[in-house]
């Protein structure tokens, strides 16, 4: 089914919005699992961006400590990406975007900043939905500089938008590779009638598509007529990208596929085609974190059930 706004938000939560009020550790602290004194207003802080409704999804840690979090801003009005980065005391840092804060408009609807990924070279890349509710949304990543401006090396103007068909298209994943290559991973077609399907996008460091990936940079694959749908992606050591999320809708499954490194299904993984689904109840079952073992061996988390009289934490590993 198309992605309910509801959905949406709570899949792209799991990268950890609750940084706002979890705080950086303090050895002043009274216990473990306490606020943290020292992060803000005993622990939490909030922060607004344009007296309407900001949410927050997905976060991360630069290496000097700031955090940063993304999402939306202005729910109730005509939202924009938005994007608020934290000292380690939980201000606001006044040297990105002026104030701590930046708002990206990438089309006249709203425009959800669902994932996001720090650069080896401290730049931001947020990807998500732009114009949701349009006839037509697309992917959409944006590149900020360090310091929150865009990036105009990143598609003339720091943003990019891709479309795969004429139904809503969105990024719930994003992954950077070694060699600097950026990996969006989320749904095609999504829509009760349109057979949504896993899609994943590869762009160039400028943000142009990666013609070597799938042949136009862009690579669908399908597992049922239902929805199929990543929610999370990992780039194994060897390159092979491992993609998870959902398969189906009545009754939902865990669903990974495998790319090489030029985006074919990887024949080596699962039943010779690439794909693996995995059953844990006859209600929704869904990946919404995927990551790789030092060992190869690769660990999927999510729900079992939802829907369903007892929805618990669902966890599989897969061998390499």
């Amino acid at each position: 089914m198309r992605r309910s706004a509801t959905l949406r938000r709570n899949l792209a939560a799991v990268a950890g919005a609750a940084i706002l009020s979890m705080g950086v550790p303090s050895p002043a602290r009274a216990a473990a699992g306490h606020l943290d004194a020292s992060f803000r207003s005993g622990g939490t802080v909030t922060t607004d961006f344009a007296g309407h409704v900001d949410i927050g999804y997905p976060m991360a840690l630069q290496p000097d400590g700031k955090i940063l979090v993304a999402g939306e801003s202005g729910l109730e009005g005509n939202p924009k990406f938005a994007l608020a980065r934290y000292n380690a005391d939980g201000s606001l840092d006044p040297t990105f975007g002026g104030d701590g804060k930046v708002t990206t408009d990438l089309t006249s609807y709203p425009d959800d900043g669902l994932a996001m990924a720090i650069q080896s070279n401290g730049k931001i890349v947020m990807a998500g939905g732009a114009g949701f509710g349009a006839p037509n949304e697309k992917f959409g990543l944006v590149r900020y500089n360090p310091n929150g401006t865009l990036d105009a090396t990143f598609g003339g103007d720091g943003k990019v938008v891709t479309d795969f068909t004429q139904e809503p298209d969105v990024v719930f994943a994003l992954a950077i590779q070694s060699n600097g290559k950026l990996v969006a991973g989320g749904g095609s077609a999504l829509g009760p009638e349109n057979n949504p399907k896993f899609a994943l996008a590869r762009y160039n460091p400028n943000g142009t598509l990666d013609a070597t990936f799938g042949g136009d940079g862009k690579r669908t694959t399908d597992f049922t007529p239902g929805d199929d749908d990543v929610y999370s992606l990992a780039i194994q050591s060897n390159g092979k990208i491992v993609a998870a999320g959902q398969s189906g809708s009545r009754n939902a499954t865990f669903a990974l596929a495998r790319y090489t490194r030029n985006g074919i299904l990887d024949s080596t993984f699962g039943g010779g085609d690439g794909k693996r689904t995995t059953d844990f109840t006859k209600a929704y079952d869904s990946i919404y974190s995927v990551v790789i073992q030092p060992d190869g061996k690769i660990v999927a988390a999510g729900a079992a059930g939802l829907g369903g009289p007892n929805g618990n934490f669902a966890v599989a590993r897969y061998l390499a």
